[in-house]
């Protein structure tokens, strides 16, 4: 038996301004092991916009206003020290330098997925211990009470490209018995 519960509509947050698909080119762009080449979203945008000695900062607002995406982007080679800075007194530093500039944007189009192979272990420390012992107390689900948890699997995918962002949780409940 396999329970799964995933959002069937993902959350998708629409850019205020959506980049326009025939300006996506593809474009080096620079990771910490090598180059690769990617899909890279570009636009001319009034931004918020702030920049230190080792760093550049912008906001990319969705629809609404009420929410934005903010990129930091290290200067070459700082990554790792711009990375320890960013705290909240960091972040606050940032926001009272912010202001609205013109921008020319790139972007690169990517997703990702994160999960794990099971939340077992964590939520047996957490004190969830009876679930996974057979037999557990499942009986709401089947009379007998012979079923337990197996394992707990959890994933979320998140996706930026020329519309907005999209992100999906998955968590799938595999109970034996």
């Amino acid at each position: 038996v396999s329970l799964t519960s995933t959002n069937p509509a993902p959350p998708y947050g629409s850019w205020a301004t959506a980049f326009d698909v025939d300006q996506t080119r593809t474009k080096a762009f620079h990771g910490l092991a090598a180059d690769v080449q990617a899909p890279t979203m570009h636009a001319g945008m009034e931004l918020q916009y702030a920049e230190g000695a080792d760093y550049q900062v912008v906001d990319v607002p969705y629809d609404g206003g009420k929410l934005a995406m903010r990129i930091v982007l290290p200067a070459a080679g700082q990554l790792d020290a711009v990375r320890t800075d960013i705290t909240s007194e960091w972040l606050a530093q940032v926001d009272s330098s912010m202001k609205v500039r013109p921008v020319d944007l790139s972007l690169p189009r990517f997703s990702f997925r994160w999960g794990t192979t099971s939340l077992k272990p964590v939520l047996e420390g957490m004190g969830m211990t009876s679930a996974f012992s057979e037999p557990a107390d499942l009986s709401g689900m089947n009379a007998d009470n012979a079923l337990y948890i197996g394992a707990v699997l959890q994933q979320a995918v998140i996706g930026v490209d020329e519309a907005g962002t999209e992100a999906a949780p998955a968590t799938a409940v595999i109970v034996l018995g």
